[in-house]
């Protein structure tokens, strides 16, 4: 019973943004930005905050970290889901995801899912290289 409460605990901070997870930096900073972004902005506002609020947060976060990848130029298109498109990349040892978030209500609940992931399997841990406007 301890060793449930224990994971329930982890998960209840990697959602809220206080876990000490090594592997998702980015991803855990961006969801970071994103919290604090929606908070003030509603806040200020007085109103709830929407995608598209939450999509100009992410290419502001992007922009000032020096992650915001202009152009295609991630790859071989190889293949794509339902939620993402895939790419190879010469010279690289894994492959490169783009996703578009379809499924989610919020950029938030898709990092969130990210995080989750790397928690759960973390032999096949993703890591977030930047963000994309096309």
């Amino acid at each position: 019973m301890n060793e449930l409460k224990l994971i329930k605990n982890e998960l209840r901070h990697l959602i809220s943004g206080k876990s000490k997870q090594g592997k998702s930096n980015i991803i855990k900073t961006a969801q970071t930005y994103l919290r604090i972004s929606g908070e003030t902005s509603s806040q200020i506002e007085g109103e709830k905050y929407d995608r598209a609020k939450e999509e100009r947060a992410l290419i502001e976060f992007a922009s000032q970290n020096n992650i915001l990848i202009k152009g295609d130029n991630i790859g071989t298109y190889i293949t794509e889901g339902a939620e993402q498109k895939v790419y190879f990349k010469e010279g690289y040892d894994h492959i490169f995801k783009k996703a578009d978030a379809i499924f989610y209500a919020s950029w938030l609940d898709y990092l969130n899912n990210l995080l989750l992931h790397n928690y759960f399997f973390p032999d096949t841990t993703y890591t977030l290289l930047g963000f994309s406007l096309q």
